[in-house]
C-alpha cells in the first residue's frame, strides 16, 4: 500500500472514530436536553457541544480523505465542498460554545451568527454529498447502498432534524458511511485511478 492510500485510510479511520464518538454524544444529548446559559443543564449541554466540535473535526478528516481519493471530476469537486462545509460546521459549533457560550439564545448576536454558520454549512454539506452520491452511484466505485445514502443526504438530514430533533445525526451517519468505505471498499486501490464523472 502506498503512502497516499495509507493516508486516505487513516483519514477514513479518523472519520469513523469521530462518527462513533458522535453517536455516544447524540445519545447523551437526548438524555440531557438543553437550558439557558448559566443553568446546570446548560453546562452539561455546553460540554457535550464542545466535545461534538472535536468529533466533527475528526469526521472532517474523512472528507479530506475523499478529496484525496477521488480523481478529477464533479465527484472530487463535491468532496471539496463537503470538506469545506464540514470544516465550517466545526467552526460554527466551536464559536458558539467556546467564544459566545454566555450570550443568550433568540437574539441577534454572535452566537446566532455562529449557529447560522453551522446551519448553512450543514445544508451545503448535504447538497455536496448529494452530488457526490450521484458520482459514486454512476462510477460504481462504492457499493450502491453507500452511494444511495450519500445521494439522500438532504432528506436524511431533514428527517433527523425535524423528526428526531437532532442536528448532528445525519452528518454522523454520512461520515460513518464514508469512513467505512474509505477503509473497507475492495475497489479502493484497484479503481482509484478510474475517471469519475
Amino acid at each position: 500500500m502506498n503512502d497516499k492510500n495509507r493516508l486516505i485510510r487513516v483519514l477514513g479511520l479518523l472519520a469513523l472514530v469521530g462518527g462513533i464518538t458522535a453517536v455516544f454524544l447524540i445519545i447523551a444529548f437526548e438524555k440531557t436536553g438543553w437550558g439557558s446559559p448559566g443553568t446546570a443543564v446548560y453546562q452539561t449541554y455546553e460540554v457535550l457541544n464542545r466535545r461534538m466540535a472535536g468529533a466533527l473535526l475528526l469526521m472532517t478528516a474523512g472528507w479530506l480523505g475523499m478529496v484525496l481519493w477521488l480523481p478529477k471530476g464533479y465527484g472530487r469537486w463535491a468532496a471539496v465542498v463537503a470538506f469545506i462545509s464540514s470544516l465550517l460546521m466545526v467552526v460554527g459549533v466551536a464559536a458558539e460554545f467556546w467564544l459566545y457560550t454566555d450570550l443568550p439564545y433568540a437574539e441577534a448576536n454572535m452566537r446566532s451568527a455562529a449557529f447560522s454558520l453551522f446551519s448553512l454549512s450543514s445544508l451545503a454539506l448535504d447538497l455536496s454529498l448529494t452530488v457526490l452520491g450521484i458520482s459514486l452511484w454512476r462510477s460504481r466505485l462504492w457499493p450502491r447502498w453507500s452511494a444511495l445514502i450519500l445521494l439522500l443526504a438532504l432528506p436524511l438530514d431533514l428527517v433527523a432534524f425535524f423528526g428526531l430533533d437532532s442536528i448532528f445525526l445525519a452528518s454522523t451517519i454520512l461520515a460513518l458511511v464514508m469512513g467505512i468505505n474509505l477503509n473497507f471498499t475492495k475497489q479502493f486501490s484497484a479503481q482509484v485511478r478510474m475517471d469519475i464523472p
